[in-house]
């Protein structure tokens, strides 16, 4: 295909390249495309996005949320795909902001968030238990030990809140610190799938002792917020096929920007400085699997949920 038409914000449309004869040997069309037109529309709102797809106005519909999953797999002439991700749903903790400054602390609330809950509620069971920092499609991921993989598991999550200093000392179902109950702010986007998510990751947490704040906002109206580090704690996700999104969300050179949990850890560092000026692929992945492992056992994020892709297609 070639570019016909870009509109920023807007649209993008493609046309065949009626020129192209070099398609693989297993291809069944080694010529032009049987598609004149391919046209992409960015459409931020969720609700006309439905409406254009269920008009017939449009045939393709990326990224298809949860709360449509059924809805639409029932739907006749209408076909739901699934794929593996290439990413992470996740709470990113404000490391520089008592009491989340204690790596303790972050950590026990990766073991008290029930995974395979959040999965089957909010997601229809399409994805996986997210329980590291990258999608189960990186051999980074899969290399890491299973003992530093997160899970929920309440006996080492209630160890690692007493590490903390968190303990429910009158057995009122509160965890109580020096400074009183534990609490935590703890703010989403305002789109169904996050909402629902965060209210059962509330419920979960509320579980375990915490006194849990969620608070929707647009997602324009976040990023300015957690840009300036007002935050505590933000559910958020990310899709990058490699593990250097780490480096990218989690570096020390990009705290305020692209890294909001605010992490600075000179041994990870160090670990991005190895990857990057590995020789060959051993030595690469080496690296970014310690770096990996580095992470997990300072908890700036919870993993939750590794995401699946999911697309609605109208035959």
């Amino acid at each position: 295909f070639m570019l016909d038409e870009w509109v920023p914000g807007d649209h993008v449309t493609l046309v065949k390249n009626p020129d192209y004869t070099w398609g693989f040997s297993w291809y069944e069309n080694k010529g032009p495309a049987n598609i004149d037109t391919i046209i992409y529309r960015i459409i931020p709102d969720q609700a006309t996005r439905f409406a254009l797809f269920e008009g017939g106005a449009a045939h393709v519909l990326l990224q298809l949320p949860p709360t449509k999953i059924e809805e639409y797999s029932d739907r006749p002439g209408v076909s739901v795909l699934t794929g593996p991700g290439q990413g992470v749903y996740h709470i990113v903790f404000n490391c520089l902001k008592d009491p989340w400054t204690n790596s303790a602390l972050r950590r026990a609330v990766g073991y008290s968030i029930d995974r395979a809950e959040v999965l089957n509620t909010v997601w229809h069971g399409v994805g996986q238990e997210g329980v590291n920092y990258l999608p189960p499609i990186l051999p980074e991921s899969t290399a890491v030990p299973s003992t530093y993989n997160y899970s929920f598991d309440l006996d080492i999550a209630v160890n690692l809140f007493t590490e903390a200093g968190y303990e429910d000392s009158d057995s009122d179902g509160w965890l109580e610190g020096l400074e009183g109950e534990l609490s935590l702010e703890l703010w989403t986007v305002n789109t169904a799938e996050d909402i629902i998510m965060g209210e059962l990751v509330q419920s979960q947490l509320e579980d375990a002792g915490i006194h849990v704040a969620l608070t929707p906002y647009a997602e324009s109206a976040l990023m300015t917020l957690v840009a300036s580090g007002e935050h505590e704690a933000v559910i958020s996700n990310y899709a990058w096929p490699r593990a250097e999104v780490l480096d990218w969300l989690l570096g020390s050179w990009a705290m305020g920007g692209s890294n909001i949990a605010w992490f600075s850890d000179p041994m990870f560092d160090n670990y991005v400085t190895n990857w990057t000026y590995a020789e060959n692929w051993d030595e690469y992945l080496e690296n970014t699997t310690a770096g990996h492992i580095r992470l997990l056992t300072q908890g700036p994020w919870a993993p939750i949920l590794y995401w699946s892709q999911i697309t609605a297609i109208d035959e």
